[in-house]
Formats: C-alpha cells, structure tokens, sequence
C-alpha cells in the first residue's frame, strides 16, 4: 500500500506541476499493477476525488487564474492548462 500511496503522490504531482499533463488511466494502472476500476478506487480513496474530477479542477482553476492574470484569450488558455477540445 506504501508504494501506491507514493505513486498517487508522484502523479498528483506531475498534475501539479504540469496541468495539461495527459491522464490516461489504462496506462496508469498498468504503471500500477492494478485494474483501472482498482486505480480509480485508490486513487480516490487518497486523494477524495475522481483522477477526472481532480485534474479537471485543477485545470479549471489555473484558466480562472490565468484569465485574470494574462491578455491570452479563453481559447489560447483553454489549449494551455489541457483542455484539447472546445466540448
């Protein structure tokens, strides 16, 4: 469990440091050694969050700085935190 523990840390990390950061959640829990559903489990039961609802908070709460911060448009910032799609 120690080493999961430090492994969510280590990808909550790079999510912090880099919020366009590709989350890819196949990929993460073969990393992992465990199921997809398993990872979504324990990444949430450390975390509080969904790996979805975390990333996307924290992208949507860097646009809302960088909105009021820079002169990028919506669009540019959009691209910028890792939101590749206008849906």
């Amino acid at each position: 469990m120690q080493k999961h523990l430090e492994m969510i840390q280590d990808l909550v990390d790079k999510i912090e440091k880099d919020v366009s950061y590709d989350v890819n959640i196949l990929s993460l829990s073969n990393s992992f050694d465990i199921s997809p559903w398993h990872f979504q489990r324990l990444f949430k039961s450390i975390v509080g969050d969904s790996l979805g609802s975390y990333t996307r908070g924290r992208r949507l709460s860097l646009a809302a700085t960088m909105l009021q911060t820079t002169k990028l448009s919506i669009v540019d910032i959009a691209f910028e935190v890792g939101f590749n799609s206008h849906e």
